[in-house]
């Protein structure tokens, strides 16, 4: 049994590619070698693996200048997610209670994701609010983050 493939990883191949200025016709996929005919795969198998390739070229192509993320270092992206998060109604509460142990790891670099998003908060601390206890809002808090700011 074969192991199952990384979509989000041929994604990102695919938006290397068009990073790199390949044409669309640079997917592997195309080529005679991974055709299901060569590989023993089923078409299916094989057309998942080219429309994920597919979906990162074309994604990366996408976002317009306009679109274009605002790169900032860990620093700042820390102070701005630290500043998101105090807003959170909960957050407010805790602290205006006297909770002063607010800690937040800085943000971590990762590859590009499916959703173009390129790092991300692996820890938080509040009080005794415990991040899973609503870390829903906290991560919906941080993804708006990571969808509009890059980590440079």
């Amino acid at each position: 049994m074969k192991a199952p493939f990384d979509e989000s990883a041929l994604e990102r191949e695919g938006a290397r590619a068009a990073r790199g200025g390949h044409a669309w016709q640079s997917n592997p996929f195309l080529k005679r070698e991974n055709m299901p005919a060569v590989t023993g795969e089923s078409l299916r198998e094989w057309s998942r693996k080219h429309d994920a390739w597919q979906r990162g070229f074309e994604g990366y192509g996408r976002r317009s200048d306009a679109d274009a993320k605002e790169p900032l270092s860990a620093e700042p992206l820390g102070q701005l997610v630290e500043e998101r998060l105090r807003r959170i109604p909960r957050l407010q509460a805790e602290m205006q209670g006297g909770v002063d142990g607010f800690r937040l790891t800085l943000p971590k670099p990762h590859s590009r994701d499916a959703e173009g998003r390129n790092w991300d908060i692996d820890g938080f601390e509040c009080g005794s609010l415990q991040e899973g206890e609503w870390a829903l809002e906290i991560r919906s808090a941080i993804d708006e983050l990571r969808d509009r700011y890059d980590l440079a």
